[in-house]
C-alpha cells in the first residue's frame, strides 16, 4: 500500500510537471523570435500583437504561416504528451487534461518571458484543442473559416469560433468539465480580443482584402 501511494505522488509530481512545461512551452514567443531575427519589432507594428496574424502583415504570408504552424504546435505538442502519460478516460484525466489545455493557452496570452504580454490564443488553442477533441476543434475551424471569408476579419473569425465552441464541445463530448474548459477558453479569447471588438464597433478594425480576381 505504502508503495501505491508512493507511485501515486510520483504521477501526480509528473502530471504536475507536465502542465508546468505546457505554459513554459506556451509562453515561447514564436513570433517575436522569428519577427527580431529579421529586424522587425513586432510590438511596434500592424496591431503590436506578436501572433501570426500580425507577422503576416508585417512579414508577408510564408512567416506569417511558420508562425501559425509553430503557436499551433504549443498547443498540440502539451496535450497530445498530457494524453499519452494521463490517458483520456475518466474525470481525472480530463482534469489535468484540460489543466494542460489552458496551462499552454495562459502560456502564450501571458508569457512569462515577455513580462506577462503575449498573442491572443487563437492558434495556440486550437492545438490543444486538436489533441484534445479533434471533431469540435474542426468545426470550431470551420466556423472560423466561415466568418473569415464572409467579412475578412481574423479577429471576428476568431470571436465567432469561440462563441461556438462550448456548444461543438457538449455536442462531440458531453462533458462537463470540457463544457467548463470551452466556456473558459472562450471567455479568454474575447478578453485577448477586447481591443478588436472595440475596433469593429466602431468600423476601425482593419482586414484582409480579398484577392482580385485575374482578367
Amino acid at each position: 500500500m505504502l508503495l501505491r501511494k508512493e507511485e501515486g505522488h510520483a504521477m501526480t509530481w509528473l502530471y504536475i510537471l507536465i502542465v508546468i512545461g505546457a505554459y513554459l512551452l506556451g509562453s515561447i514567443p514564436t513570433g517575436m523570435i522569428i519577427a527580431r531575427r529579421m529586424g522587425v519589432n513586432l510590438r511596434r507594428v500592424g496591431s503590436g500583437n506578436i501572433g501570426a496574424t500580425n507577422v503576416t502583415r508585417a512579414l508577408g504570408k510564408g512567416w506569417g504561416a511558420v508562425v501559425l504552424l509553430c503557436d499551433i504546435l504549443k498547443g498540440l505538442i502539451p496535450v497530445l504528451v498530457s494524453r499519452k502519460v494521463i490517458g483520456s478516460e475518466g474525470w481525472q484525466a480530463e482534469i489535468w487534461l484540460s489543466s494542460t489545455v489552458m496551462a499552454a493557452l495562459l502560456g502564450h496570452c501571458f508569457s512569462v518571458f515577455i513580462g506577462f504580454q503575449g498573442g491572443k490564443g487563437v492558434a495556440t488553442g486550437f492545438g490543444a484543442l486538436v489533441a484534445l477533441t479533434p471533431l469540435a476543434a474542426f468545426l470550431a475551424l470551420c466556423v472560423w473559416i466561415t466568418s473569415f471569408s464572409i467579412y475578412r476579419l481574423s479577429a471576428l473569425g476568431a470571436i465567432s469560433a469561440a462563441a461556438s465552441l462550448p456548444i461543438t464541445i457538449f455536442m462531440v463530448y458531453p462533458s462537463r468539465i470540457y463544457l467548463a474548459l470551452s466556456l473558459i477558453v472562450a471567455v479568454l479569447i474575447f478578453y485577448t480580443h477586447r481591443e478588436n471588438i472595440k475596433r469593429m464597433i466602431e468600423g476601425k478594425e482593419k482586414g484582409f482584402k480579398k484577392r482580385a480576381k485575374a482578367s
